[in-house]
C-alpha cells in the first residue's frame, strides 16, 4: 500500500523562463532532491552546455506548456512508473517542510475561477490582454476539431507557476489538450487552469493550501531572511513567489539552512521562551519545532523556530488536531508527525527546563558498547546503574519493585542503538512520590562518560525528557497516548516502544547526563494525583502488552456426577469448578443436586462470575471428553495453544461423527457447534453480552473456530 502523503515516488518537472538562471540548478537539486523520484529541467533558449538541461523554446516561459509535449514523448516510461507529476518554475519556492502534509492523490493548483466562453468578451485582467491578444486565440481555437470533441466551454485566468497532478490524470487527454493549446500560443495562465478545471470538476479532488504571491514592491520582502523564513515557518505557505537567485545569490545559502537539515529538536511548551529553547535555536545543526498549547504566547512568532501554533496545527492537521485533547502533553504528537513527514533523519524530544550542554549530542558518538541485563527482574532500574546503587528509582518504575536488589550482567555487544536516552543532571525525573518522601535527588552523583544497551529481555522506562531517536523505521513510536494523564502520558508510551523494541530487534540505550534541569515549579500533590493510574496499572501492565509471553488465565467449568473424571486429572495442575450433581466430593465446588444440563451451566457461570479472579478464557466442559489424537494432556495443552494463537469468539475441539467435512489445518470456521467442550473469552462471559452474542453467533455464522 502506497503512502497517500508522500511524494517521493512523483517526477517533479522545474523549468527556467530564463537559461542564465541554470546555474541554480544545484541549489534546487539539493533542496528537492530526498523529495521526488526524479527531477526534470526544462529552459528556454538560448541553449547553453548542460547535458541536464531539456531546452525548448517557451518565449520566456509565456508559453511553458510547450514543454509538456516533449515531457510525455521523452519521459512516457517514467510517469508510468510514478505517481504524477510536480511541476513548478525555477522562482517558485515549495514548502517541502510541510509538502508531504498533502494528499498525492489529489490536485495541488491555485484556486482559479471558471467562467462559459460566453463571458469571454468581458473578461480583463493581465493573463488576458497582456502579450498578444489571448481572447482572439481561444475563439480560433474554439474552431479546431481536435479541440472540439473535447467540449470544452469553460476557461479561467490565474497564477499558474506550479500545479501537481496525481497519475490517473496524466492520460493522453491531458497531454493532447496540452498540445492544442501549445499550438495556438495560448499563455500558460489561461492554458493550465483552463485544462485542470475542465479535467477535473470535483472541486473535492484538490488539496486546500496556503500560498505566498507577490507583486510589484511587495516583492523586495523576499530580500529579507527573516520574512523567507516566518512565511514558511511561522505561516506554513506551501509556496512562495518569486524567490530571484540571481537578484539575490544570499537566499540559496538561506534556503539550504531552512530546508536541508536532517535533524530536529521537539518541544511542547506553554511558557515564554527559556534558556533551553533559546540555546537550541541558537544551535545551527538542528531545526527547532515548538507546538503550542492554549496557554502558549505569540513570543515564538518571533523566533527563529517552526511554530505550530493552535491555528497551524487546526490547519496542517484537522483530523488529528481535533482529536487530541488541548492543555495535554499529547499535543507534542502534532511535532512528531510534521518531522516525520519533513524527513528527518534524528528526532531529539526534550523539555523547556532541560539545558542542554554544549556537547549535548556527543552521545550520538559512542564505540564499546556493553549491553545490560537485570537477572533479578523483567524490569530494570537503570538509575541504579549509573549512581552506583544509589536509593533512587525512575519515574515509572513499579513501586511493588523498589526494595529489590539488582543483578546486573555486563556483557560487549557489536548492537547499535535506535533509540539514545540521556540522563539528567540536577533534578532527575523520578515521580512524585520520591519527591514527597525524599530530598536527595538534586544531591544525586551519577557516574560520567558511561553509556550502555538495555537487553531487550528488561524493561526499561523512559520519558520525553532528554531522548534521540535515530532509526526512522520506529518513529511511529513515537506517538504519545491521549486517553491517561500528562504525567502517564510519556510513561506509557516508553512501555509500549519496549515491547515493540523487542519484537522488531532494536534496542534502546541509557547514557550519562547531557543536560542540566532547571525544572519548571510543580505542584507535587497534583504531580502524584496525576501519576496515581501509574503507579496501579505498571504493576500488571506487561500482561497487557507483552502478549506473546503473556500466559492467558483459563478456568475449565466442568459438569459431573460426583468427583473430577479421571480422564480429568490432568486438570488438577490447571484451574477449574466442579459443580456435581449427584454426589458431593471433597474436589466438589459446587453441589447442584438434580440439576439438567442447562441449569449446572448457568449455576457454573454464576458461580464463576463471583469470583475475585477472573480469567481470559471460561471452557465449559461434560464429564466425559476425550481426545482422539493426543493424550489428554497434550489434547488440552494444544486446545489452549489454539485458542491463545487465533483469539476465535467461540471454540470447540471437533467432535468425531460430529462434522462430516474434512478439512486441513489446525481449525476451521464453522456454523454449527457441540456443547460438550466450548470456549467463551471473558468479553463475552460477563453479563448482558452473553446470551445477546450467543444469538448474533448463531445469525451470522461467524466468530467460532472449530478446532
Amino acid at each position: 500500500m502506497t503512502d497517500s502523503y508522500n511524494f517521493k515516488n512523483s517526477i517533479l518537472i522545474i523549468v527556467f523562463n530564463f537559461s542564465n538562471c541554470i546555474k541554480n540548478k544545484d541549489i534546487l537539486n539539493k533542496i528537492y532532491k530526498n523529495h521526488f523520484k526524479e527531477i526534470i529541467f526544462y529552459s528556454d533558449f538560448p541553449i547553453i552546455e548542460d547535458n541536464e538541461i531539456n531546452f525548448i523554446d517557451i518565449n520566456k516561459g509565456w508559453y511553458t506548456c510547450k514543454v509538456f509535449n516533449h515531457f510525455y514523448k521523452k519521459y512516457k516510461s517514467n510517469i508510468d512508473n510514478s505517481d504524477g507529476i510536480f511541476y513548478t518554475m525555477d522562482d517558485n519556492i515549495i514548502n517541502i517542510n510541510i509538502l508531504n502534509l498533502l494528499n498525492n492523490n489529489r490536485i495541488i493548483l491555485p484556486n482559479c475561477i471558471v467562467s462559459e466562453l460566453d463571458f469571454i468578451e468581458n473578461k480583463n485582467g493581465w493573463w488576458w490582454d497582456h502579450f498578444s491578444n489571448n481572447k482572439e486565440k481561444i475563439i480560433t481555437l474554439n474552431s479546431d476539431n481536435r479541440f472540439k470533441k473535447y467540449n470544452i466551454n469553460k476557461y479561467s485566468g490565474g497564477f499558474s507557476d506550479f500545479f501537481y497532478l496525481p497519475k490517473k490524470y496524466l492520460t493522453n487527454t491531458l497531454f493532447e489538450l496540452f498540445e492544442i493549446f501549445s499550438k495556438y500560443e495560448i499563455f500558460l495562465e489561461i492554458t493550465i487552469p483552463t485544462i485542470i478545471n475542465n479535467i477535473e470538476t470535483d472541486k473535492t479532488e484538490y488539496n486546500t493550501f496556503k500560498n505566498e504571491i507577490l507583486w510589484g514592491e511587495e516583492r523586495n520582502n523576499y530580500l529579507n531572511e527573516e520574512y523567507i523564513y516566518n512565511s514558511l515557518n511561522h505561516n506554513h505557505n506551501l509556496f512562495l513567489h518569486p524567490i530571484k537567485f540571481n537578484q539575490n545569490p544570499d537566499s540559496k545559502i538561506w534556503l539550504e539552512e531552512f530546508f536541508c537539515k536532517e535533524k530536529c529538536v521537539i518541544i511542547t511548551t506553554i511558557n515564554k521562551p527559556t534558556e533551553t529553547i533559546i540555546k537550541h535555536i541558537n544551535n545551527n545543526d538542528y531545526d527547532v519545532i515548538i507546538v503550542g498549547d492554549n496557554k502558549t504566547p505569540d513570543d515564538y512568532k518571533k523566533l527563529k523556530c517552526i511554530y505550530l501554533d493552535i491555528d497551524s496545527q487546526n490547519k496542517l492537521f484537522p483530523e488529528l488536531s481535533e482529536m487530541l485533547p488541548l492543555n495535554h502533553y499529547c499535543r507534542k504528537n502534532l511535532g512528531y508527525l510534521y518531522a516525520i513527514k519533513k524527513g528527518y533523519k534524528i528526532i531529539y524530544e526534550t523539555d523547556d527546563d532541560n539545558i542542554p550542554y554544549d556537547n549535548f549530542d556527543n552521545i550520538l558518538q559512542y564505540n564499546n558498547i556493553q549491553m545490560i541485563t537485570e537477572q533479578n527482574s523483567k524490569w530494570i532500574n537503570i538509575f541504579k546503574y549509573f549512581t552506583n546503587n544509589a536509593y533512587i528509582w525512575p519515574r515509572g518504575f513499579p513501586l511493588s519493585l523498589l526494595k529489590n536488589e539488582p543483578k546486573f550482567s555486563i556483557e560487549n555487544t557489536d548492537i547499535k542503538p535506535s533509540i539514545i536516552n540521556g540522563l539528567v543532571e540536577n533534578d532527575p525525573d523520578v515521580d512524585a512520590l520520591f519527591r514527597i518522601i525524599c530530598n536527595h535527588q538534586t544531591s544525586i552523583c551519577w557516574e560520567k562518560d558511561k553509556n550502555v544497551l538495555i537487553n531487550n529481555k528488561n524493561v526499561c522506562v523512559f520519558n520525553t525528557q532528554n531522548t534521540f531517536w535515530i532509526n526512522p523505521e520506529i518513529f511511529i513510536c513515537l506517538l504519545i497516548p491521549s486517553s491517561v494523564s500528562f504525567r502517564y502520558c510519556d510513561i506509557l508510551r516508553g512501555i509500549i516502544t519496549n515491547i515493540i523494541l523487542k519484537e522488531t530487534n532494536n534496542y534502546m540505550m541509557y547514557s550519562s547526563p547531557n543536560v542540566i534541569q532547571k525544572r519548571n515549579e510543580h505542584d507535587l500533590i497534583s504531580d502524584f494525583k496525576s501519576e496515581y493510574e501509574m503507579y496501579i496499572h505498571n504493576e500488571y501492565i506487561l500482561n497487557i502488552l507483552d502478549i506473546k509471553n503473556y500466559k492467558k488465565k483459563m478456568l475449565y467449568m466442568i459438569q459431573s456426577s460426583s468427583k473430577l473424571p479421571e480422564i480429568y486429572e490432568c486438570l488438577k495442575n490447571k484451574n477449574f469448578v466442579l459443580l456435581s450433581y449427584k454426589e458431593n466430593t471433597p474436589e466438589t465446588n459446587i453441589f447442584y443436586p438434580n440439576s439438567t444440563w442447562t441449569t449446572g451451566r448457568n449455576k457454573l457461570r454464576e458461580y464463576a462470575l463471583n469470583l475475585n479472579e477472573k480469567y481470559d478464557y471460561y471452557i465449559f466442559l461434560d464429564e466425559d471428553v476425550v481426545f482422539t489424537n493426543y493424550n489428554q494432556y497434550e489434547g488440552f495443552e494444544k486446545f489452549e495453544e489454539l485458542i491463545c494463537n487465533y483469539e476465535p469468539d467461540i471454540s470447540n475441539p471437533k467432535l468425531d461423527g460430529y462434522y462430516y467435512n474434512n478439512y486441513k489445518g489446525e481449525v476451521q470456521t464453522t456454523i454449527w457447534f457441540v456443547v460438550c467442550a466450548m470456549h467463551f473469552p471473558k468479553l463475552f462471559f460477563f453479563p448482558i453480552y452473553f446470551f445477546l452474542i450467543m444469538i448474533i453467533f448463531i445469525q451470522n455464522h461467524g466468530g467460532c473456530l472449530n478446532m
